[in-house]
């Protein structure tokens, strides 16, 4: 259950990071 819970956590953590990288270029580009 742990490492479920650390896994979660983990993807949820990148796609966080990878919708900062979208909106950084998005503002960057425009």
């Amino acid at each position: 259950m742990f490492w479920r819970e650390l896994e979660r956590l983990r993807r949820g953590s990148i796609e966080r990071e990878m919708e900062d990288i979208q909106c950084n270029s998005k503002t960057t580009t425009a």
